[in-house]
């Protein structure tokens, strides 16, 4: 009986479209799309510089602003030809412009003579991570500038008294989508996992066919298990795909194993299940069901970890964000792409998974028993 409830599931999935494309195309069509439209990396900061020295030294250290490939200049034809700072102040108000960097007059006679050489740099934090950026770049080039300024007036220096050695570990362009792609595969695991079992129980309500179930000889653990096993199936068979379109795309590849892949991914998405057939038993209509997972779903993305750290978060949010598997799942999945992780190395994740997959489970037993 079971294995003709499997093949029922199996069956509603191939000759309702929807379902179909939901499970196959539409996590494929997100990992093609989003990580772009997700670029978190801050690069063409709309910048005026007004040169009121006109000299050689204010002219290339203009030119190391806009060679560094963050700052776009603004040209005169946008700017209004020969612009002054009121004028370029009036476009920062506007939203039109991010920085304005002033180079007053003298500034060459300055530096050379051994003067304190003053120059603004204006930035507009509106959007306070590219203001934070925009602030950092200009101080990381007129350091370099000026490091490479003395080293022309006094040849004789040729080293600092502090040599800095920086080496970036694991993520080694520090490639932002590199951050955000195993967050995007945590995303879809969740959302079907979540959703399309809660949706068949759901439907087997709307159409009055729960009933018809409930008489039958076969047990509530086996009615909910075979909303639930297709979907796992799928995630299974769907993790190589992902995989392998992370890689071609992105030119992301696993550095670990995908063995661990395939086991955090399925203990994640069992996790959810349950508590999707939660939410599912307390539901007798697909709106009602779907106002509450979209309610859930919000809460379990923003607090996963999938765009921003979760150490960044307050104390009492990272001890929630601890709670939910997608966090260990995000977490675990990161560390097998960018460090190598092996199934050993994400045992901790898998522990706490398990166990709440194994409380999820139990919980949508006992709702669904009281429910039938």
């Amino acid at each position: 009986m079971f294995g003709q409830l499997l093949r029922k599931e199996f069956l509603l999935i191939g000759n309702t479209p929807m379902l179909f494309w939901m499970n196959t195309l539409y996590p494929i069509f997100i990992l093609c799309v989003l990580p772009f439209a997700t670029n978190m990396d801050i690069n063409s900061i709309q910048t005026i510089v007004i040169d009121q020295d006109r000299s050689a030294v204010s002219q290339e250290l203009c030119q190391k602003f806009f060679q560094s490939g963050y700052f776009l200049s603004i040209k005169d034809d946008e700017a209004g030809g020969s612009i002054s700072y009121q004028e370029a102040f009036e476009l920062v108000k506007k939203g039109k412009v991010d920085v304005i960097v002033t180079l007053p007059k003298g500034f060459e006679r300055a530096l050379y003579s051994g003067e304190e050489a003053d120059m603004s740099v204006v930035v507009n934090s509106i959007n306070a991570s590219k203001g934070a950026a925009a602030q950092a770049y200009s101080q990381l080039i007129v350091g370099e500038y000026q490091k490479e300024l003395v080293e022309k007036m006094d040849p004789r220096r040729t080293k600092d008294p502090i040599e800095f050695c920086q080496k970036t570990l694991f993520n080694f362009n520090r490639n932002y989508k590199y951050f955000v792609i195993p967050g995007m595969i945590g995303i879809l695991v969740t959302l079907i996992s979540i959703i399309m079992p809660a949706v068949g129980v759901v439907q087997e309500k709307e159409f009055g066919t729960i009933e018809q179930l409930n008489v039958t000889p076969v047990k509530p653990t086996l009615i909910l298990l075979s909303k639930a096993l297709p979907y796992w199936i799928i995630i299974v068979l769907l993790m190589p795909i992902l995989v392998l379109m992370t890689g071609v795309l992105y030119g992301l590849w696993p550095q670990g194993s995908f063995l661990a892949i395939e086991a955090i991914s399925l203990l994640n998405a069992i996790s959810f299940t349950g508590l999707g057939l939660i939410v599912a038993n307390f539901s007798s209509r697909l709106q009602q069901l779907m106002f509450m997972v979209i309610f859930l779903m919000i809460n379990v993305l923003l607090m996963g970890g999938v765009f921003t750290p979760v150490s960044g978060m307050p104390i009492w949010a990272q001890f929630i964000a601890k709670l939910l598997p997608n966090y260990y799942y995000t977490r675990d999945l990161r560390s097998i792409y960018l460090r190598g992780s092996t199934l050993i190395d994400v045992t901790q994740g898998m522990l706490y998974m398990m166990l709440f997959s194994i409380v999820m489970l139990l919980l949508s037993r006992l709702t669904y028993h009281k429910r039938g």
